[in-house]
């Protein structure tokens, strides 16, 4: 019995973890893109465009953690 509600807690609390890290995310990657078409230097974009690749593969792993979290019900 404990077990089982720990499990619900635990499913629960990660749900609402993920939920705000990928709006945090989806935040950093609107300011990230916002800054690669203002411009700049070539070494400032290419590292720009390297952070957003990055981000847009953590917003995917997220997506799919909570997708898995959801089905756990």
């Amino acid at each position: 019995m404990i077990q089982k509600l720990n499990r619900k807690l635990a499913i629960w609390r990660l749900r609402r973890r993920y939920k705000y890290l990928l709006e945090v995310d989806k935040l950093m990657e609107e300011f990230v893109t916002k800054t690669i078409l203002d411009g700049g230097s070539n070494e400032f974009l290419a590292a720009s465009r390297k952070q957003l690749v990055t981000l847009q593969n953590d917003i995917g792993s997220k997506q799919k953690l909570l997708a898995f979290l959801n089905k756990s019900k």
